[in-house]
C-alpha cells in the first residue's frame, strides 16, 4: 500500500529510508547540467558573484599597491597590509555572493516563471532538487578560494598555512552559506525583490565579517556582539590559514562545531519550508461529521 503526500502524489513507502534512490541520482544529475546550462543563459545573475568577488579583490590590491604592502615582506609591514586584514572577509562575501546571489535568485526566478510549479508535478524530492543546484556553484567556489589562497601564498601571509583545517573550514563553512540561501529561496516569489535583498546582504556581509573593519580592533562589547554572528565565525575560522590571525575569543573547533550545527539546523528548516509554489498549501483538515438531530 502506498501513502499518498500533501501533494496527492504517492510515495514509495521505502522513500524516506533511503537517501538517495536510482531516480534521485539521475534527477540530480540532469537538474545540476540544467542548473549550469541556466547560469550560462542569465550571466548577469549567474557570474554577478564572481565580478563582485574580482572587483573586490581589485580593490584591496589597489589599496595595498598604494599603502606600499605589495612590495614589504616584513612582518609588521604585512600587518598594516589592509589586503591582509580583509582577505578572509573578501573570501566569506564571494562565498555567500554565490550562495545568494547565484542561487537564491534563480531558484526565486524559477518559482516565478511557473518552472517549480512543473517541477513539482513530478516525483521529484525537494532535496534532491535543491542538492542540484550545488555542483556548477562548487566550482565556482572552489575558482575563488584558489585565488584567495594564491594571494596568500604570493604575499606570504602565513606560513603554516594546513590545507586540511583550511578545507574543513570551506566546507562547513560553504555549507553554512547555502543553507541560509535556501531558506531565504524556500517561499520567495520576487526574483527582482530577492535580488536586491541579497545585494544588500552581500554588503553588509563585507562590513560585518571584518572586510571593511578588523574585527580584533572592534572594542570588546562589540567584539562580543560579532561573534554571535555565524558569518564572523567563517570569516575568523578562515583567517586562521589565510593570514594566521588566531580567533580573539573562539578556539576554531568551537567554531566549526557551531557552524555544522547551524548547517544542520537551517538546511532542514530550507527543505521543511520549501514550496514549489505559492499556491501550495496544506489541505484544510476534513469537517467533522454531525449525526442528524431526531
Amino acid at each position: 500500500m502506498t501513502r499518498t503526500g500533501r501533494t496527492g502524489r504517492a510515495k514509495d513507502p521505502g522513500s524516506s529510508k533511503r537517501l538517495l534512490a536510482p531516480r534521485d541520482l539521475s534527477a540530480l544529475l540532469a537538474l545540476s547540467a540544467m542548473s549550469g546550462r541556466d547560469m550560462l543563459r542569465h550571466r548577469l545573475t549567474g557570474f554577478a558573484a564572481l565580478f563582485m568577488f574580482a572587483w573586490m579583490i581589485a580593490l584591496y590590491v589597489v589599496m595595498s599597491l598604494m599603502t606600499g604592502g605589495w612590495s614589504l615582506t616584513d612582518e609588521a609591514s604585512q600587518a598594516r597590509d589592509p589586503l591582509r586584514s580583509a582577505l578572509p572577509g573578501v573570501l566569506l562575501t564571494g562565498i555567500a555572493a554565490i550562495a545568494f546571489m547565484g542561487t537564491t535568485v534563480p531558484i526565486v526566478a524559477m518559482r516565478e516563471r511557473g518552472m517549480l510549479r512543473l517541477l513539482g508535478t513530478t516525483p521529484l524530492r525537494r532535496p534532491v532538487f535543491l542538492a542540484a543546484q550545488l555542483p556548477v556553484r562548487l566550482i565556482l567556489v572552489a575558482v575563488e578560494t584558489a585565488v584567495a589562497v594564491g594571494i596568500a601564498e604570493l604575499r606570504g601571509f602565513t606560513e603554516d598555512l594546513d590545507p586540511l583545517r583550511l578545507a574543513v573550514t570551506l566546507v562547513l563553512g560553504t555549507a553554512m552559506c547555502f543553507a541560509f540561501a535556501f531558506l531565504f529561496a524556500a517561499r520567495a516569489s520576487s526574483s527582482e525583490a530577492a535580488h536586491h535583498a541579497t545585494t544588500f546582504l552581500c554588503v553588509a556581509l563585507l562590513f560585518a565579517s571584518g572586510g571593511i573593519v578588523p574585527i580584533a580592533t572592534l572594542p570588546d562589547p562589540l567584539l562580543t556582539a560579532a561573534h554571535t554572528l555565524p558569518p564572523v565565525w567563517f570569516a575568523t575560522a578562515l583567517g586562521a590559514d589565510l593570514t594566521g590571525a588566531a580567533s580573539p575569543l573562539l578556539p576554531l573547533p568551537l567554531l566549526w562545531l557551531m557552524m555544522a550545527v547551524t548547517t544542520g539546523a537551517i538546511g532542514i528548516a530550507a527543505t521543511r519550508r520549501f514550496r514549489w509554489d505559492q499556491t501550495e498549501h496544506t489541505p484544510a483538515p476534513a469537517p467533522a461529521r454531525t449525526e442528524p438531530r431526531p
